[in-house]
């Protein structure tokens, strides 16, 4: 819950005769916000920002190398790990009743059927954005 210097101020003024003891509680307790205002500040952390990559997925199951599929990831994540942390992900889904009916046993099912709450589970930080296989273009850089 959270008072306002007025709403203070106001209760103060029906209980206490003196102004200026009103003032200067009020004056002490401005500087106590603005010290905890910038205490906050500085214990702020930067908000981290997101990239993506393209994953492309070879099985010999009719998909090519012009499809994909797309994950979102913290910038200064390792985007190395990604395909480590997708599989993690799978082996934890399939450790659970449903996973041990129906396994997830490749990439393509895991960017089809696995759930975000398993890859928040081993606190992969990556989420994937396409359920389905997305096509990549390759340009060379000059326009048509």
């Amino acid at each position: 819950m959270n008072l306002s210097l007025e709403e203070i101020q106001s209760v103060l003024a029906e209980k206490v005769d003196n102004s200026a003891v009103i003032a200067s509680i009020i004056k002490d307790l401005e500087k106590i916000i603005l010290e905890k205002k910038e205490d906050k500040d500085d214990n702020k952390e930067p908000k981290r920002k997101n990239a993506f990559a393209i994953v492309v997925v070879d099985s010999g199951s009719g998909l090519d190398f012009g499809t994909g599929f797309v994950v979102k990831y913290k910038q200064d994540g390792d985007d190395n790990a990604i395909l480590a942390k997708l599989s993690e992900a799978a082996r934890a889904f399939n450790e659970t009743s449903r996973g041990a009916k129906a396994p997830l046993t490749s990439m393509i099912e895991v960017f089809g059927h696995l759930k975000p709450k398993f890859l928040k589970a081993i606190n992969a930080e990556l989420s994937i954005q396409t359920k389905e296989a997305v096509r990549v273009l390759i340009s060379n850089n000059k326009l048509v």
